[in-house]
């Protein structure tokens, strides 16, 4: 039998450099390095009130951040948030009113109003900007102030949508002010079309669920 003396390869040498925990054979090139989501002192590619800061967007005022790179736009007042997680339907929503409730003054005969809204959730391009989203219900035995509300535009992830299967269905909400900075109520859908599939409902969309919003500026 004729002996082979071991010659040791590059291979077999980087093999031996990684089970002594010697960083020598590892390429800088191959790590990970994450996509910047914004670029550049203006904050391209940021929206609203943010602004870029090494590589993501990040609010003017950290008080003002609701989840990371997610910032209240404070050019609209009366804003209420929710983070109810909700079928996947609802996940950190925000809805502006562009007239604060409190200071309506109800005439004579005038049962609810429709309220102005401006909504939007984590995605601030995902929004409905001046539509009629809400609808006040007249406190008993007063002529200003607000009490029982209907809000018909909640922001998800599919916008004011959710779906399932062949279903889609409005996201709504049903409750009332507690003080001048708490809304208490129910998630509920509405406005359901299967397009015609013939797919039975979804027993989960039958639910009413819990959900607060409460007042950021």
């Amino acid at each position: 039998m004729t002996y082979h003396p071991f010659r040791p390869t590059l291979v077999s040498f980087c093999l031996l450099l990684a089970l002594i925990a010697f960083p020598g054979c590892y390429d800088d090139d191959d790590a990970y390095v994450p996509e910047p989501t914004c670029e550049g002192p203006n904050g391209q590619g940021c929206t609203g009130e943010s602004t870029c800061d090494n590589g993501s967007c990040a609010c003017l005022d950290p008080s003002n951040q609701i989840a990371p790179e997610f910032c209240v736009q404070n050019q609209y007042r009366n804003t209420f948030v929710t983070y109810d997680q909700i079928l996947g339907c609802s996940d950190t929503s925000l809805i502006a009113f562009l007239d604060d409730p409190f200071a309506i003054e109800w005439q004579d005969n005038e049962a609810s109003r429709g309220l102005s809204t401006y909504g939007y959730n984590r995605d601030p391009n995902i929004y409905l900007p001046g539509g009629t989203g809400a609808t006040l219900i007249r406190p008993a035995g007063t002529n200003t102030g607000a009490d029982s509300i209907y809000i018909t535009e909640i922001f998800g992830p599919e916008g004011i949508y959710c779906s399932r299967e062949s279903w889609t269905c409005i996201n709504s909400f049903k409750g009332a002010f507690v003080g001048r900075d708490t809304i208490r109520g129910v998630f509920r859908l509405i406005g359901c079309n299967d397009r015609n599939s013939g797919e039975p409902f979804p027993e989960a969309f039958l639910q009413e669920t819990p959900m607060t919003f409460v007042r950021v500026n």
